[in-house]
């Protein structure tokens, strides 16, 4: 019988040590994908990850470079065999790429499991190691405080004007002639 393969590559901004470390840790691993894992970081031990809908056993471990486990999920016929799933972890500059061979997957499914990597892996991971903490260093000799740059404040348009009434004019009056008698 037919059966699917994926290869499929990311790059993340840490060293493969911390994505190493956190796809073999239960508290890591739900950290990095933001849904519950059980993991035993040893080869044989049982892994499981989206709250059970993945599960499988750890073949070999190259730590910092290579994790190979027997995978299957909750959608894989009852007698379909575990698939087989190598993370390959290589150090680039500025980070790690991610390479995942996942192979055996029944026939079909495929598509399926290439959307799931990236929506349900990738992605997460992308969020998880950009905003991880950094491994702290020692501390920065102090500054000067910055001076304060006054910004420029936008100016509120002016107020228009209501439109200049005419003029009226005064016209003084003449007194009134005085009447001589006589």
């Amino acid at each position: 019988m037919a059966k699917d393969e994926l290869r499929m590559v990311a790059e993340f901004p840490v060293a493969p040590e911390r994505i190493y470390e956190a796809w073999l840790s239960s508290e890591g691993h739900a950290a990095m994908t933001g849904a519950g894992a059980k993991v035993d970081a040893k080869v044989g031990g049982r892994h499981e990850a989206w709250d059970g809908y993945i599960e499988g056993s750890n073949v070999a471990l190259d730590p910092g470079k290579r994790i190979v486990q027997r995978w299957r999920s909750a959608d894989f016929p009852a007698d379909a065999a575990d698939s087989l799933l190598e993370v390959l972890l290589d150090a680039i500059d500025g980070g790690t790429r991610v390479t995942l061979v996942h192979t055996e997957i029944p026939a079909g499914q495929g598509v399926n499991y290439e959307k799931g990597w990236v929506d349900f892996y990738f992605t997460p991971m992308a969020k998880h190691f950009v905003a991880a903490p950094k491994k702290k260093r020692a501390p920065a000799k102090k500054k000067a405080p910055a001076k304060a740059v006054k910004k420029p404040v936008a100016k509120k348009p002016a107020a228009k004007k209501a439109p200049a009434k005419a003029a009226k004019k005064h016209v003084a009056k003449k007194p009134a002639a005085k009447k001589s008698k006589g």
